[in-house]
């Protein structure tokens, strides 16, 4: 007599099978599912194991593999058996057994287990069995194939996603992702069967039982403790909506101690700052007031306080943009975007720009501009960042209105002043009026309530339906770091900024408001009469060759990106990423290049380094020069290297193919 526990999920042939064997004298167990099986074989050891490959929740090879690892049943004798054998191609010493079963019909099933038995009883002690029986009665199927294959492919898509996936039955883990795997820090075979909530401890381990137990579909933030790992990790376990077994569980699982870490280390950061700049407000406010909110200008610049608003809000556009190319299918909505997210990743660069001149002490430039194209363009902008509770409106009364201006700068002034008017409706919604309208002051008007001059103004006005200004603070909202706003939501310098580069211009700032009715902002900038407005250029073909151009850069992405535009516009590029290995190879190839294009910032030998060498060598040889910023580099020191052009990054294909033709000639 034997003792056999019998594992399959089919109860007809568990039935047939369970009578036929204890006919036949044995002692039978039986089990529907894996999770069953374990706990039956917790305290039972049978002498032989048949176990079906294809079982619910854990499949048949996972439990042979399991119970290869309990001591008490390392002499078992363990039979694997499938209906799908054929297809499957499968080892059964792979997964620990040590015979397979084809199986057939129940006749032959039985036939064969009968023989497994036998094998059993005849097996030496400590010899490993391969054995397989009942393949000659089956032959594969083409449905069989293409529903396993469809398995492989779901299986790996599970494999292969960044987020942790994990099933549970009846309290157990059945299913482990190797993303889920990595998270928990245990290998796979020791986290199957186990239950789920054993990983974790103390109150951890309350807030996943809650979870398992709630009938909702809800995100829990879990300090997660491992026992015996020492290393406390936090985790998002999100419970996903399930249809099928109510006994099966299945958790979404990401490690956001990375995340978590640095935004504590921002918040801190920030809060660092913040006590800083109020330190430094107090000692200011003890200096003549006057005096006082000159230097507060000064020392701030018409720049610092609106470009962490405007620049956030530019990424977003592009990463939107870039998003939305790649997940449409239609070629004219992709270029569309693509030309969008150019057309911000231009206004980011003007930014840039403009910061540096700021950091130089430059002036600067000022030029004739419509302005109305400048407001209608930053509208598009706000109507694609701003959400749809804020209703945009608009009336551009005027479009010929000529001022002499900063184009970034008035850029700057109607994304600030949209910026505050959208804090104030974030919470209800509203709606934001902006207005552009030909203002003429003449000598009926004098005085003016605003001490304007004479003259002819174009007044740019925004206005919120927010909750306004009380009368206590509205004289002061020019004044920088004021803010109504709550800890963490602004540093109060856009309006500050606002009236500094109004004032640059020359112009006038005025705000009206009364709490809970909104508020007008109007921006009064001198016209100019005289002047000829900076016509956009035409689109110029751009224009490529077929010269042999010689790249280098540090940068993995910059060198692809480059090599790309250059190649697409004919030139036969040799891409090096080592300025170092980039000057041995001009050395002993130096006719082989008719231009050089080089970062200026990389290790071992700056580029402007680098080409003063190439110069030696070949005096002729035109060099472009590229930086993000550098102080070490100007287009005057360049050119008395012999560097024919200076060019600064991002690199745009037109402007590089035209720097390219111009040095060639």
């Amino acid at each position: 007599m034997k003792k056999i526990l019998f594992v399959d999920d089919n109860d007809h042939l568990v039935l047939y099978m369970g009578k036929r064997l204890r006919d036949a004298g044995h002692e039978v167990v039986t089990a529907l599912n894996a999770i069953s099986a374990l706990k039956a074989l917790a305290d039972y050891t049978p002498d032989i194991i048949f176990c079906d490959f294809f079982l619910p929740n854990l499949n048949g090879d996972k439990l042979c593999q399991i119970i290869r690892r309990m001591e008490h049943l390392k002499d078992t004798y363990l039979v694997i058996m499938s209906a799908a054998a054929s297809e499957l191609n499968l080892d059964p010493s792979s997964i620990g057994a040590d015979a397979l079963i084809a199986k057939g019909s129940f006749k032959e099933t039985e036939k064969h287990f009968l023989a497994a038995i036998e094998e059993a009883e005849t097996r030496r002690p400590g010899a490993q069995g391969q054995k397989i029986m009942g393949m000659e009665t089956v032959f594969p199927r083409r449905v069989t194939n293409e529903l396993l294959g469809k398995k492989r492919h779901l299986q790996a898509i599970l494999d292969s996603i960044s987020e942790g996936i994990i099933e549970v039955y009846c309290g157990r883990i059945v299913y482990a992702n190797p993303t889920s795997i990595k998270i928990l820090g245990q290998p796979q075979d020791q986290l199957l069967a186990v239950p789920f909530l054993t990983l974790f401890e103390g109150q951890a381990r309350l807030q996943v039982e809650s979870l398992m137990t709630s009938e909702s579909d809800n995100i829990d933030t879990i300090d997660k403790i491992i026992p015996g790992q020492g290393e406390d990790r936090i985790l998002s376990i999100k419970r996903l909506p399930f249809k099928g077994n109510s006994d099966t569980i299945i958790f979404l699982i990401t490690d956001i101690t990375e995340r978590v870490h640095a935004e504590q280390s921002l918040h801190d950061y920030r809060n660092h700052l913040e006590s800083l700049v109020e330190e430094r407000t107090s000692d200011l406010k003890r200096a003549n007031k006057t005096l006082q909110q000159i230097q507060k200008l000064e020392a701030i610049g018409t720049l610092a306080g609106g470009i962490a608003h405007d620049f956030n809000n530019m990424l977003s556009a592009m990463v939107g943009y870039m998003e939305l190319s790649q997940i449409t299918n239609k070629a004219d909505k992709q270029q569309h975007y693509i030309k969008q997210a150019l057309e911000v990743s231009n206004r980011a660069k003007e930014i840039i720009n403009q910061i540096l001149i700021f950091s130089r002490h430059q002036e600067q430039e000022r030029k004739p501009v419509l302005v109305a194209p400048i407001i209608k363009e930053e509208i598009k902008l706000l109507k694609s960042l701003l959400p749809s509770t804020i209703q945009i409106t608009q009336a551009i009364a005027d479009t010929s209105t000529l001022i002499l201006a900063d184009v970034t700068q008035i850029q700057q002034v109607l994304m600030n002043l949209c910026t505050n008017a959208f804090h104030a409706m974030r919470e209800r919604g509203g709606i934001l009026e902006i207005r552009l309208d030909h203002e003429k002051i003449g000598p009926e008007n004098m005085p003016h309530p605003l001490n304007l001059s004479t003259g002819d103004y174009v007044k740019l006005s925004v206005r919120d339906s927010g909750h306004g200004i009380d009368a206590a603070n509205i004289g002061r909202v020019f004044d920088p770091f004021f803010t109504t706003k709550g800890p963490g939501e602004g540093t109060g310098l856009g309006l500050s900024v606002v009236y500094g580069i109004v004032r640059d211009h020359k112009g006038v700032i005025d705000i009206a408001s009364e709490s809970g009715k909104g508020t007008t902002v109007s921006v009064y900038l001198p016209l100019i009469i005289t002047g000829e407005v900076e016509q956009q250029q035409a689109t110029e073909q751009i224009v490529g060759g077929s010269e042999r151009i010689l790249l280098v850069d540090d940068e993995a992405a910059i060198v692809e990106v480059v090599e790309s535009m250059l190649s697409s516009l004919g030139y036969h590029v040799t891409a090096r990423r080592s300025s170092v290995e980039t000057l041995e190879l001009f050395r002993t190839r130096p006719s082989d290049f008719d231009l050089v294009i080089t970062d200026m910032t990389m290790p071992n030998m700056r580029g402007d380094d680098l080409a003063g060498e190439m110069l030696k060598i070949r005096g002729d040889i035109p060099i472009i020069l590229c930086t993000g910023f550098s102080e070490m580099i100007t287009e005057a020191k360049a050119r008395s290297i012999g560097i024919r052009r200076l060019i600064m990054k991002p690199l745009y294909m037109k402007d590089l193919a035209k720097v390219i033709r111009e040095v060639q000639e």
